[in-house]
């Protein structure tokens, strides 16, 4: 019975994780989502979205192989698990070259901090060396219920708009939206 309750547990978290990083996956990241927007808005609380994105990681993965690819999305797991330390934050893989960050009760503000000190720790992780390059850069895209959002797609939508921006813009940056759907000025880069 053990090994059977054991095998359950295994095969769960194996549903609900990456394989590569050991992050939490799209599955899990959106179930937490929808709980912890659901929590925020109930008790009158701040709640952050963040999408990153490694640029030119295609151009990487072509040049270096996947190999040198998946160390650097370890890498890039590693310091998100890093920066996870308060209750109720999560970081996850959502897809491809791209995570995802859950920041409850957080303001924009300390949500630019955590981003921007994150961006820096990507940069200047010594672990590329080991496949070649100095460096590798992410793009970071920011959305926050302060500004009255309360539906978990909506909320994904937006950091992915600003994500977008960030890309956009140049690259390796941190882009906040502040609240306006549909116009690129309203977007903040930083």
């Amino acid at each position: 019975l053990a090994t059977a309750i054991k095998q359950g547990d295994e095969a769960r978290h194996a549903s609900l994780h990456d394989p590569l990083t050991g992050l939490p996956n799209r599955a899990l990241f959106n179930d937490r989502l929808e709980h912890g927007l659901a929590a925020a808005n109930r008790n009158g609380l701040h709640f952050a979205v963040m999408f990153l994105d490694v640029d030119d990681f295609k151009a990487i993965n072509d040049a270096l192989g996947h190999a040198a690819g998946d160390m650097i999305l370890r890498t890039i797991a590693i310091a998100l698990k890093g920066f996870m330390r308060r209750p109720g934050d999560l970081a996850a893989r959502y897809g491809g070259e791209e995570f995802c960050l859950m920041l409850p009760n957080i303001t924009n503000e300390m949500a630019l901090e955590i981003a921007e000190r994150l961006r820096l720790s990507v940069e200047n992780s010594p672990d590329y060396k080991v496949i070649g390059i100095k460096r590798v850069t992410i793009s970071l895209g920011l959305a926050s219920i302060q500004f009255g959002i309360n539906n978990p797609s909506e909320l994904i939508n937006l950091a992915d708009k600003a994500l977008y921006l960030a890309k956009n813009n140049g690259r390796n940056r941190v882009v906040v939206w502040n609240g306006e759907l549909d116009s690129k000025s309203q977007a903040i880069s930083v």
